[in-house]
């Protein structure tokens, strides 16, 4: 009986998976602890691979936390790219953002909160950008409050998902809500935040 030969996995398939868990790990530990407070070693002891595989494939840590950024951000760049004028853009981010990138805003909390500059971002913020840019250009003519209220009806918006993306298990308790409210209590933060940014957007005809 002739013997089987033994498969072994291509090298741009085994690098694809390393990359993907590698990707997936950092993800994860970066949500937990916070970019400042995860080290590559830590990266490549949960991703069962070597710390100078993790700086062969993203070069440093900075470059492995942009990767894991841009997955994410790409989500909120199609989001956008399908969206149609302020209004349906504001809402599909702040569903996106309470649903399907809610590890992506932590993330975000937990850089920020060790001190981590906007500025110093990598990437940028995709989902802001394309509100803001949608919401000036539709921005009523003579509107009183002009571009300074859009910018502050945004601010206090994203303050809105931050806080109940960041607090959600404990918010919910707090106002006596069960796990179960969940999904109604983000889609009522959703409406929320239309309604907030709502005095800034042209009148229905």
């Amino acid at each position: 009986m002739p013997r089987k030969k033994k498969t072994t996995a291509r090298p741009a398939a085994r690098r694809d998976d390393n990359e993907a868990r590698i990707l997936r790990v950092a993800e994860r530990l970066f949500a937990r602890h916070g970019y400042r407070n995860v080290t590559v070693r830590d990266i490549a002891e949960a991703a069962h691979v070597t710390h100078p595989l993790i700086y062969h494939y993203f070069g440093s840590k900075r470059g492995l936390f942009a990767a894991v950024l841009d997955k994410n951000q790409g989500r909120m760049r199609a989001v956008a790219e399908v969206s149609t004028g302020a209004e349906d853009t504001v809402h599909n981010i702040a569903q996106a953002s309470l649903s399907r990138s809610r590890t992506y805003q932590m993330i975000l909390a937990r850089a920020f909160a060790d001190g981590m500059r906007p500025a110093d971002w990598p990437g940028g913020f995709p989902g802001i950008e394309a509100a803001l840019a949608r919401l000036m250009a539709e921005l009523p003519a003579g509107h009183g409050g002009g571009e300074a209220e859009v910018r502050e009806r945004l601010a206090a918006a994203i303050a809105m998902i931050h806080g109940w993306v960041v607090n959600e298990a404990q918010l919910l308790e707090l106002a006596g809500l069960s796990p179960e409210d969940r999904d109604a209590m983000r889609a009522r933060i959703t409406r929320e935040v239309v309604e907030l940014i709502r005095p800034v957007l042209p009148p229905d005809d």
